[in-house]
């Protein structure tokens, strides 16, 4: 069905990666490799083995890295980009079929009726939660096909509850019931607003259970020793403006009323969640000068990477950086392939500026060998794929810095902490490793003086 001989000599683990998910899982699985292994070529392996027509799902983001991923190993397959809210009437005729988990529910009777047997999802972790339109959107393609690959180097972002829908993709029989798989997995109890996820719980148990029935999954440094080493290293620095961040501490509430448009009633609602937004923007704010004088200074020969959290500092800080390209969410996927071969090939380019969500998921930077956080996310697993921007095949380096820019007594210095902890928890279920007990967040609120 598929033409063309495949443009790529496959590295070893990747060959086995295949055959472990075509004879051991018969064509359902989740391939969980670490980020930067080569995922996408193990999955474009995969269909070209089974000769099945296929539909790729992924983020809006990533739909035209897959199509240069395509034209590099598969060239003579032209694949059918779905685009906009209104599908076609007629079947696609193409053997490839490329679909962005934003508009997968008013085009998935198209896909169905379009003879795929295939269903292939990137960042599968982005169908964690149940109830979602796009996740009932993807269950309803995996419901009609015989082949099912999901892909993620973090399918857990926070706990084991996420991994639930993931798995009913690929098979239903691996755990029937949500309510057993929450009880016993991620210590759910009944309270009067209902069940309520607590830590995870039997974590060697369902590791076992993931490899034994669906899950391949590979860690750099046990495949690919050639890779350069990762290393982690925080600055820390004064913000410009102490006091607006000591008063915002001392009394958030008042301060929110001051600042913006919230009503007294809904802060008050919202009070710590508030609270932590707000005193990450104002520290951000703070270092704002030093960090791009920092920057600025830095080697011309020295590309960078820079992530950041909130939309409007990253706004602001592209008028401060020089050779810098912004890849924001108000880029459309096209533009955002454009910058990334930009950056990629242009010399005179030395900082690629974007945020961590938008940014630190399916993009190849490898021109790059330093990965800077102005700002952080809650998440330690959406760092440690944005530090896999640049540490991945492909990369000559002979290190990867991971630089966190950090402004000294303020929140910033709790999230650092939170992201380690946390780095811990989530590796515990898909890598076997013993997982903290801490409630971190909790711990992290009462850290914050009231």
């Amino acid at each position: 069905m598929f033409k063309g001989e495949l443009l790529a000599t496959p590295k070893k683990y990747q060959s086995k990666g295949v055959k472990k998910i075509l004879k051991k899982f018969n064509g359902r699985a989740l391939l969980a490799d670490d980020m930067g292994l080569g995922k996408s070529l193990q999955a474009i392996m995969v269909m070209k083995k089974l000769k099945q027509k296929v539909v790729i799902t992924c983020p809006a983001t990533l739909k035209y890295n897959w199509v240069d991923e395509l034209k590099k190993f598969l060239p003579s397959e032209i694949p059918y980009i779905c685009s906009g809210q209104k599908a076609l009437i007629e079947p696609i005729k193409a053997n490839i079929i490329i679909c962005n988990y934003e508009i997968l529910n008013y085009w998935k009777k198209c896909i169905k009726d379009s003879g795929v047997n295939l269903f292939i999802a990137d960042e599968s972790q982005c169908l964690k939660t149940r109830d979602t339109v796009r996740t009932k959107s993807a269950q309803y393609l995996c419901d009609s096909v015989d082949y099912r690959l999901l892909l993620s180097g973090t399918p857990i972002e926070n706990n084991p509850a996420e991994l639930y829908s993931q798995l009913r993709m690929i098979d239903k029989t691996i755990f029937p019931s949500y309510l057993l798989f929450i009880k016993k997995y991620n210590g759910a109890r009944q309270s009067q607003f209902g069940w309520q996820l607590h830590t995870a719980t039997n974590t060697k148990k369902l590791n076992n259970i993931l490899k034994k029935r669906c899950m391949v999954r590979r860690k750099k440094c046990d495949v690919l020793k050639e890779l350069p080493e990762k290393v982690r290293q925080v600055i820390k620095g004064e913000i410009d403006n102490r006091k607006e961040d000591d008063d915002a501490e001392e009394n958030i509430i008042k301060w929110i009323r001051r600042n913006t448009d919230l009503s007294i009633k809904k802060a008050k609602k919202n009070k710590e969640l508030a609270k932590l937004d707000k005193l990450k923007y104002i520290a951000a704010k703070g270092k704002m000068k030093a960090f791009c004088e920092w920057v600025n200074n830095q080697s011309p020969k020295e590309k960078l990477i820079v992530f950041c959290y909130n939309k409007k500092i990253v706004e602001a800080m592209a008028l401060k950086l020089k050779d810098c390209v912004l890849v924001d969410s108000n880029k459309s996927s096209e533009e955002r392939q454009l910058l990334v071969q930009k950056f990629q090939k242009d010399d005179s380019i030395r900082v690629f500026l974007t945020t961590i969500r938008v940014g630190g998921t399916g993009l190849t930077l490898t021109a790059a060998s330093t990965t800077v956080f102005f700002q952080q996310d809650w998440n330690a697993s959406r760092h440690d794929q944005a530090e896999d921007r640049v540490h991945r095949i492909g990369q000559t380096a002979s290190s990867c810095n991971a630089i966190y820019f950090i402004a000294r007594n303020t929140v910033e210095e709790k999230i650092i902490k939170l992201i380690d902890a946390r780095r811990k928890n989530t590796s515990a279920i898909i890598d076997g490793e013993k997982v903290s007990k801490d409630e971190l967040l909790t711990e992290l609120m009462k850290e914050l003086k009231e």
